[in-house]
């Protein structure tokens, strides 16, 4: 039988007789804690080890020899299994004896796309970056198929990076995503909130729901990353379309779908308050509420002149206190076609639900799809006996075909 031997873990010589080891061994040039690894087998282990199987010979430090082996292979798994193969002149046709990380070259499969060669340093690694995890899927030489890695030799691996199974759905806490689920509702508030401190349409604020809506899915995939579970792919869902992100959430954590279709019903519930329906009993009409006012408020009382002005004129307005005193500020919209040359919004004044007075609030070229903000110092009263307001009329006082 030929051997192959190793001195430095980085390179293979032989194949030799073990006559010739032992004459080496005997001359100096190997000791006994060299590496040998029969021909045709895959083990390395120290020469005096192979001499005293063979010839009885026994060893003269066996818990050394076993050191110097630990070493060996330690040093071979640093190399990679790169190693050379040295004949010293012979022509031999057998092939040395791979390195334990060559016959242990994994794969295993990330969102679709296969990684590998890896190691089993690799592997840990990965292990510990949550990046292989007990039902990630790899493949080894010797395996049929891709197989969970749990079911694998390297399922001491797992255990050995300290990785804990993910927390059950039950335990995992879902406030994040409830709110999630609300997210709809709650923009719309706060569009609310923040049309009503600025005085400007809603519509400006449509914005609100995007950073919302992510930010919370984001927060709620790092809560399910730090419980273990696997969050590949979920950040695009939570970027592009959050349904499906709450969907995916629920099928991974095992749970019923409730979160995600209730996001969806309070979307469609933020649609009807978002687009409301036109008033049909007035000729104006107001469907926005203005900062501090009530929706009684804003609606034209039954004995206000006629009107011009069709449906698709909304008024949005609050009474404010400025440095120069109290002044009505608020906008105008046209969600109608055409383009209204003048139009003039009419209030009431009122000091202890008693009338003292009227203003008005002009705005021209009022294009389709349009807002103009309005302001009126209440200057044709005493300011201080003013304390609330109600919209009187909304009308063309020169007519349709005005155009300034």
């Amino acid at each position: 039988m030929n051997y192959y031997y190793s001195t430095d873990g980085s390179s293979v010589i032989g194949p030799h007789s073990l006559d010739e080891l032992s004459e080496l061994h005997k001359s100096g040039a190997l000791p006994q804690t060299t590496q040998v690894c029969p021909e045709g087998e895959q083990a390395w282990q120290p020469l005096s080890a192979i001499l005293s199987s063979e010839r009885g010979v026994p060893s003269a430090d066996d818990s050394s020899s076993e050191r110097e082996h630990a070493d060996f292979m330690s040093d071979l798994q640093k190399h990679g299994g790169q190693i050379e193969a040295e004949t010293e002149g012979k022509k031999g046709t057998a092939t040395p004896p791979p390195t334990p990380q060559q016959r242990n070259a994994w794969y295993y499969s990330q969102e679709g796309t296969r990684f590998g060669p890896i190691n089993e340093d690799q592997i840990r690694k990965l292990i510990a970056a949550h990046t292989i995890r007990p039902d990630s899927l790899v493949w080894c030489e010797g395996l049929a198929d891709w197989t969970p890695a749990h079911q694998t030799d390297i399922r001491h691996l797992l255990g050995s990076a300290t990785t804990p199974p993910p927390l059950p759905g039950e335990s995992v806490n879902n406030g994040i995503v409830w709110t999630v689920a609300l997210a709809p509702i709650i923009a719309t508030l706060l569009q609310d909130i923040l049309a009503a401190a600025t005085v400007h349409p809603r519509s400006e604020f449509w914005w609100v729901a995007l950073p919302l809506n992510i930010g919370l899915c984001l927060a709620d995939q790092r809560k399910l990353k730090n419980a273990g579970h696997n969050t590949d792919g979920m950040t695009m869902w939570a970027l592009l379309l959050v349904p499906v992100y709450l969907f995916v959430r629920a099928s991974r954590l095992k749970q019923n779908n409730s979160y995600a279709l209730v996001w969806l019903a309070t979307f469609f519930i933020s649609l009807f308050i978002y687009y409301p329906s036109h008033s049909s009993s007035g000729t104006s009409s107001i469907t926005d509420q203005p900062t501090g006012r009530t929706q009684e408020n804003l609606q034209a009382p039954p004995t206000a002149p006629p009107s011009t002005i069709s449906e698709d004129i909304k008024v949005v307005g609050g009474m404010r206190e400025t440095a120069d005193g109290k002044v009505i500020v608020g906008y105008v919209h046209n969600s109608g076609t055409r383009t209204y040359g003048w139009v003039q919004v009419s209030f009431n004044l009122y000091h202890h639900q008693e009338q003292v007075g009227t203003t008005f609030a002009d705005v021209f070229n009022l294009e389709p799809g349009k807002s103009q903000d309005f302001h009126v110092p209440l200057t044709e009263v005493s300011q201080s006996d003013v304390d609330d307001f109600k919209l009187m009329g909304v009308r063309e006082p020169l007519g349709p075909n005005y155009h300034p």
